[in-house]
């Protein structure tokens, strides 16, 4: 006799949680590379870090508009 279990809350939480990891951990990474360009595209001079994070994270529709 064969049977099939459902797998657990737990791991199910567990995928879940891993995945979410996964995507913020992507997401991080293309508002990295896009600060980074706009960085580049305003002559790389340092002090506008935040400046350009924000910009990068509201292109790509992780912040609302201004």
């Amino acid at each position: 006799m064969s049977t099939t279990t459902e797998p657990s809350t737990t791991t199910n939480s567990t995928l879940e949680a891993l995945l979410d990891a996964a995507h913020h951990e992507a997401a991080g990474a293309a508002v990295a590379r896009r600060a980074y360009e706009i960085f580049l595209q305003h002559g790389g001079h340092d002090g506008h870090a935040l400046d350009h994070w924000l910009q990068a994270e509201r292109e790509l529709g992780h912040l609302p508009e201004e």
